[in-house]
């Protein structure tokens, strides 16, 4: 290389200096750029276009690579794992228990447990080690064995069934009656109501008496926590009246609408059990 007292590159093509970088480079500062001769490579600025292929991406708090996407609260450790993405569960490979899918840790005295919910029970993926007593959500407390409990004075709502103090005593859902509207009544004898059951269902039971049946008539409206979020239900009912079906839908306002099957004055079975987390 004419003009040059020391080559960069020698006759084999190899790198000459123990790098060569930008007039800006500082690893401190993350500026600049450097390639060294043992082959490392900074690049504190990039913009990339097409394919950028490689194995495992390791940043300052997060690793993804084949086994997954992992983020922790400071340096990638045992201990610290505050989030991951899994297609199974099992490990991150620094000794954190992950769950498949997407989930979230709870941080337990600055250090980091995965907690599951099966029904209305919290138990621990893997133990806590330090020795408490510690509090989640200053709500639950726990020891080192792995033990969860209320506490005092305070409660745990899941869905409408609530989980009051020590002891874990649980208050059920009561029975409700609806207003009907649109000239739909309650029928003798048998009165509808409505209420949700310990594990989320809601429950419709009773007899009522038919008042306009154009396709779409409110029936009912059900307050928050008693229909769907997204989706309808169907719902389908006896005709005591004619011995046929009854079709309704109950939509994410909580109107029980009126669909077909029935005629002014016809008494129906309003009687049914559904999940409103689910759509049909």
């Amino acid at each position: 290389m004419s003009g040059f007292a020391n080559p960069l590159v020698g006759g084999d093509g190899k790198l000459v200096f123990p790098q060569i970088q930008s007039p800006n480079f500082s690893q401190s500062a993350k500026t600049g750029w450097a390639v060294l001769k043992d082959g490392t490579a900074y690049f504190f600025s990039v913009t990339a276009e097409g394919i950028i292929t490689a194995t495992a991406f390791d940043g300052t708090d997060f690793d993804i690579n084949a086994a997954g996407e992992f983020f922790y609260s400071a340096t990638p450790a045992a201990g610290n794992l505050i989030a991951s993405t899994k297609i199974s569960p099992g490990n991150d490979g620094l000794g954190n228990a992950a769950l498949g899918g997407t989930t979230t840790y709870a941080a337990l005295a600055g250090i980091y447990y995965a907690v599951q919910m099966e029904g209305a029970n919290l138990s621990f993926l893997t133990a806590p080690t330090e020795a408490g007593p510690w509090t989640l959500n200053s709500r639950i407390t726990g020891d080192n064995a792995g033990n969860l409990a209320l506490d005092a004075g305070t409660n745990v709502s899941i869905g409408n069934v609530t989980i009051d103090g020590p002891g874990s005593t649980i208050t059920a859902d009561t029975w409700h009656v609806p207003s009907l509207s649109n000239g739909w009544s309650q029928a003798s004898g048998l009165t509808c109501q409505y209420t949700l059951t310990a594990v989320g269902l809601l429950a419709i039971a009773g007899r009522i008496k038919a008042g306009t049946v154009t396709a779409g008539t409110i029936v009912m409206t059900l307050p928050a926590g008693y229909y769907p979020t997204t989706g309808t239900i169907s719902i389908q009912c006896r005709n005591v009246s004619g011995n046929g079906t009854v079709n309704f839908t109950l939509n994410t306002s909580g109107q029980l609408q009126y669909q077909s099957g029935a005629a002014a004055g016809d008494t129906i079975d309003l009687d049914t059990v559904k999940p409103i987390s689910m759509t049909h």
